[in-house]
């Protein structure tokens, strides 16, 4: 009995080595980050994308910041077709 239970034991370190992919050379590293559900205090999800994904996402961030920021100092006329969908100007 003992006999089966040490190869069942051999058995189960070898396999989930040999179940596991060798990690890609080229694979990037993922950083994972709490983000906070829009609507809520409490709640928030993970999220986990490389650091590539993380600066083009910060970026894309800027470049909307900039754009809100640069049509603010060129005013915003209010249109007709604002007020009648309930907008406020």
């Amino acid at each position: 009995m003992f006999d089966r239970l040490a190869g069942l034991g051999a058995l189960m370190i070898a396999a989930p080595a040999a179940a596991e992919p060798a990690p890609a050379a080229t694979a990037e590293k993922l950083i994972c980050k709490r983000i906070a559900d829009t609507g809520t205090l409490a709640r928030k999800r993970r999220q986990c994308l490389t650091a590539r994904e993380w600066e083009r996402i910060a970026e894309e961030a800027r470049v909307n910041g900039r754009h809100i920021q640069d049509a603010m100092r060129g005013g915003y006329t209010c249109q007709a077709t604002d007020q009648a969908a309930g907008g406020h100007c």
